[in-house]
């Protein structure tokens, strides 16, 4: 959709036309409203703020209802780490239907990347809001970073070394 400068212009001129009717008819109101005895309410977009307000701190982006209210919900229940099999089958319970193709991706995204759930070891997840509030063993688990397990040398390698003790040993 192309415009030219000449369009551009009117659509400006429509544009400002159209707040300064907008502003009149707030006066208007707040005139009409005090007149009956109303509280005075703007009407208009710009008077209350086309922006929509972000959530406040405890709620953390988090809307009742939303898959990430559910998840920190189960997760403060649970009495023990969860992987993100159980945390699906909690959402199912609740009620809780996934629109995505990939429900378990869209849960792990949730899982690493909110800031209120910590890891209690491989695949396991755990609140760290109910974990503040929990006896020190579950602290711990909410605050333990996940570790690699260790790797076992190769076969090839694992026989030398069988082999270097056997010399040393005779």
């Amino acid at each position: 959709m192309d415009l030219s400068t000449k369009q551009l212009a009117e659509a400006l001129q429509i544009r400002k036309a159209i707040d300064e009717l907008e502003a009149q008819r707030d006066r208007l109101t707040v005139k009409l409203n005090a007149l009956l005895g109303s509280p005075s309410k703007s009407v208009s977009k710009k008077a209350r703020g086309s922006r929509r307000q972000k959530p406040g701190p405890k709620a953390g982006g988090a809307r009742p209802g939303s898959q990430k209210y559910l998840v920190r919900e189960i997760l403060r229940e649970a009495h023990a780490p969860l992987s993100s099999d159980q945390i699906l089958s909690q959402l199912a319970k609740k009620g809780f239907k996934s629109k995505s193709s990939n429900p378990k991706r869209t849960l792990s995204v949730i899982l690493y990347t909110d800031p209120v759930i910590g890891k209690a070891g491989r695949g396991l997840f755990v609140s760290k809001e109910a974990a503040a509030s929990a006896p020190a063993a579950t602290k711990k688990a909410a605050t333990k970073k996940a570790t690699k397990p260790k790797r076992r040398k190769s076969s090839k390698k694992a026989a030398a070394a069988k082999k270097g003790k056997a010399k040393k040993s005779a």
